[in-house]
């Protein structure tokens, strides 16, 4: 009814008005949809390159402190072997240089499941059941 008594003018600017407003929605709607699938694209991207970059990191920390663990081993296992009378100072010298010369580690220890018979055996790196332990924190 209002529409009917409006002049042709005013009547064609209001369709163009409409139309325009349907169009710009319509493109607004697009684009929305197309960047919000290329951003979640792109998120899921970098998620998994950050993902595989921290476990890079993490896997060469790992690597390197367990060969400094494994030449720590190799070297108290052929210095046991060699010598059985080996004094704890001697084995704690090597357990703390373990913790300097390691980038990661915080502590480290030496247990000897058999009883040691190195002379100059402390109580202190006797444990309960009479076997050797050196405990070291850097």
């Amino acid at each position: 009814m209002i529409f009917s008594s409006l002049k042709i003018g005013t009547k064609i600017i209001i369709a163009i008005c409409s139309i325009l407003v349907i169009c710009m929605t319509l493109l607004t709607y697009v684009i929305i949809t197309n960047t919000t699938k290329t951003l979640q694209k792109d998120a899921h991207s970098i998620l998994i390159t950050s993902a595989r970059e921290n476990a890079e990191f993490i896997h060469s920390a790992l690597s390197g402190a367990l060969s400094s663990l494994e030449a720590t081993q190799g070297a108290l296992n052929a210095l046991y072997g060699a010598t059985p009378n080996v004094s704890a100072k001697i084995l704690q010298d090597i357990v703390l240089r373990l913790i300097d010369g390691s980038e990661w580690g915080t502590f480290a220890y030496v247990y000897l499941p058999n009883e040691f018979q190195g002379n100059n055996i402390k109580k202190q790196f006797r444990i309960s059941n009479n076997r050797f332990l050196i405990l070291a924190a850097g």
